[in-house]
């Protein structure tokens, strides 16, 4: 299978890789190229970005989440019929987020047979950066380096005299350089940048191509992609029949979630049904429910005022129907919510517990949890690999609550402990990548089924 790819690495975190690499799809699609945006590691953010800007979903690529054969069939079916796959880094080049190397940007291009462009910090350095560079370069003797772009350059002549320092010292092209821009700069909050669905704005996109169209060599770019090997033949890849209908929550609040992981639910025999929090006062006919994460903290007046759809929620539960839910999908079930303004706002009520916002990080990490009691989404014992992020913490839950995972790794709820469950209703911190917890997930939809 031949497919052409690039991966957009950082020398470091704070580069500016979400900007460049966003404007290099939105520029590429703007040629008429069929783009495949991947990230490295578990970010739900920058996908966003990367998914309005090529117009299709875009994927994780995750060892810690998904194993090295799960990243590399998901490459594969995800690059199918592409012209062109473009990978963002996550952190710095050879940072992992499951060890020293493990899932790391450098450990992505190896699995995948990729070409790496490194995007490095121009301010403030002179011929030092051939140095910064080479270490990079040589580092690991495996890696296939396409260039070098430099973000935050002084001038053009400063661009210029670190190109030839970098040339020289170490054979790899300057493919480009960026001057500081605050136009086209995506804006943060307290999980990263704003995320997609919060802005539609489609001049945002529009000047981030045109930026990098300015700065960058688009064209060797695509030469270095092109160049890359072939590759094996993706699986199969089919859906099935549906057998079961899944509603998910998705909206502005409600938007974090890994999209390959609908695609696989539906090769799991499962059709996925979308419904709004905040503007849907009644569900659609399904079997379950899925609800993922996002920022419920920053909509909760909106998401607190449909009591109607929050009670047919809590009914369905106590009925028996499915429902699964992940970080910001397990704030929404709980009784209140506390945002940083100390705001109480009432939520839907079926786990007897109280979240509050902090403005400090409470966990970011992987996590590794073993079933704590047989459920209907796993047997006691059962391992699972996922990945917990929020700024929130469980600040009162009631005495008989039971908890459906014990942490060998993570913060989870309380005392390493994580997953309120009550009869078919599981809510986390943790959230799962069905790609290597297709377990979790059969037992999932074979629970709708039977609720039918």
């Amino acid at each position: 299978m031949r497919v052409a790819r690039i991966l957009i690495a950082g020398e470091r975190s704070g580069v500016g890789k979400s900007t460049v690499v966003t404007g290099i799809i939105r520029a590429l699609v703007e040629e008429g190229m069929k783009v495949q945006p991947f990230k490295v590691g578990p970010d739900y953010i920058d996908p966003g970005h990367h998914a309005v800007a090529a117009g299709i979903p875009s994927r994780n690529l995750d060892t810690w989440l998904m194993g090295e054969r799960g990243v590399l069939e998901s490459f594969l079916l995800g690059s199918r019929g592409r012209d062109i796959a473009v990978i963002e880094g996550a952190m710095g080049l050879y940072d992992g987020f499951a060890g020293a190397y493990e899932g790391s940007s450098a450990h992505i291009a190896k699995l995948t047979s990729t070409p790496v462009v490194l995007l490095v910090n121009a301010s403030k350095i002179a011929g030092t950066i051939a140095a910064l560079v080479s270490g990079y370069k040589s580092f690991d003797p495996g890696l296939s380096f396409a260039g070098v772009v430099l973000n935050g350059a002084g001038s053009e002549s400063h661009a210029r005299m670190l190109g030839e320092a970098i040339e020289s010292k170490t054979g790899l092209s300057l493919l480009g350089w960026l001057p500081k821009n605050s136009e086209i700069e995506i804006p943060e909050r307290h999980l990263g940048l704003i995320p997609a669905a919060e802005r539609q704005e489609e001049e945002v996109y529009l000047k981030l191509a045109e930026f990098v169209r300015e700065h960058v060599d688009i064209e060797a770019i695509l030469c270095a992609a092109r160049d890359a090997p072939p590759l094996p033949e993706p699986p199969a890849g089919e859906e099935k029949e549906p057998a079961v209908r899944v509603g998910v929550a998705l909206d502005k609040a409600f938007s974090f979630y890994y999209w390959e992981n609908f695609e696989i639910m539906r090769r799991e025999g499962a059709e996925v049904v979308f419904f709004s929090p905040i503007a849907d006062d009644t569900l659609p006919e399904v079997d379950g429910l899925y609800i993922g994460g996002g920022f419920p903290e920053v909509y909760a007046r909106e998401i607190a005022q449909n009591r109607k759809l929050m009670k047919e929620i809590k009914k369905k539960s106590e009925e028996g129907i499915p429902v699964y839910a992940e970080c910001g999908g397990m704030m929404y079930l709980t009784k209140e919510l506390i945002d940083l303004d100390g705001n109480t706002h009432r939520m839907a009520g079926i786990f007897d517990a109280v979240v509050e916002m902090t403005p400090r990080l409470q966990a970011v990490r992987y996590t590794l949890a073993r079933g704590a009691l047989d459920t209907p989404f796993f047997r006691e014992g059962e391992v699972f690999k996922g990945h917990e992020f929020h700024y929130s913490r469980v600040a009162d839950f009631a005495d008989d609550i039971s908890f459906a995972y014990s942490l060998q790794r993570g913060v989870g709820i309380a005392e390493h402990r994580d997953g309120f469950i009550s009869d078919a209703t599981l809510a986390s911190y943790m959230h799962l990548h069905f790609a290597g917890s297709r377990d979790f997930l059969r037992s999932f939809l074979a629970a709708c089924a039977a609720s039918r």
